[in-house]
Parts: C-alpha cells; sequence; structure tokens
C-alpha cells in the first residue's frame, strides 16, 4: 500500500508543479483540484494509510518544490479519497521589508499540510474559491 501511495503522492507534485508552469495560475488552481486521474484506491484505503503521510517525503524528492505545487497535490490527493481540503495562501512582511508567502492545505478549519512553526504571522488572503470565481 505504501508503494502505491509513494507513486500517486510523487505523480501528484509533478502534476502540480506542470501545471503552475504551463497554465495561467487561475486555471492552475482550478485543475489542481482534481489531480492526476483517482482510481480504485477511494476512502476505503485512506482509513488504512493517509497519503499526507508521504506527500511531504514524495516532494522532497523533486528539487526546487515550493509550498504551492505541495499544496496542490496535498489537496489534489486528499480529493481523491473523498475529502475535502482548503488551499489557504498567507503572506507575512519580514523584516527587511520584503513580503514572504506561504500555501498551506486546511480541512474543518485545522491545519493538515503545509503547517509551519509561526504559520500563525501570516495574514490569510481570501479564499481560492473566492479568487476563483472571477
Amino acid at each position: 500500500m505504501r508503494a502505491i501511495w509513494w507513486w500517486r503522492c510523487l505523480a501528484a507534485v509533478i502534476w502540480a508543479r506542470l501545471l503552475i508552469r504551463l497554465l495561467p495560475v487561475k486555471v492552475a488552481l482550478r485543475w489542481g483540484a482534481q489531480g492526476p486521474s483517482a482510481t480504485a484506491l477511494g476512502s476505503e484505503s485512506s482509513r488504512i494509510f493517509d497519503p499526507l503521510s508521504v506527500l511531504a517525503l514524495a516532494a522532497s524528492r523533486i528539487p526546487g518544490t515550493t509550498c504551492l505545487p505541495r499544496a496542490l497535490a496535498a489537496r489534489s490527493l486528499l480529493a481523491q479519497v473523498g475529502r475535502k481540503g482548503t488551499l489557504v495562501f498567507g503572506v507575512r512582511r519580514l523584516p527587511q521589508g520584503r513580503l514572504d508567502a506561504h500555501a498551506w492545505v486546511e480541512e474543518d478549519g485545522v491545519v493538515v499540510f503545509g503547517g509551519l512553526p509561526d504559520l500563525g504571522q501570516y495574514d490569510r488572503l481570501p479564499s481560492v474559491d473566492v479568487l476563483l470565481m472571477f
């Protein structure tokens, strides 16, 4: 079971990276919710094994993978097992005056992927669903 999820996680990260590189952000975010085609590994398998536990390791194997493709992949994997993850963006100002952005995934208001120790310092941006309406 772990080997299957390893490859699914790797495919989800590669899918997300390709979307971000090749498509406008608005389209990438819409398609990113779907991810690579989901097959027979539905919610039954998610009770046995949580795909997010493998995702960070799989993403670390692809150099240059930032928080956005990781979060898109996490949201896609959650959708594949019948769970609803929400993509959240946040921004904070660094001491040098620069902005630092981060993306993570929440489920029912709880961070399930992409959490940071200083996540509370980020100001949340409007929901991605709201942004995609325009």
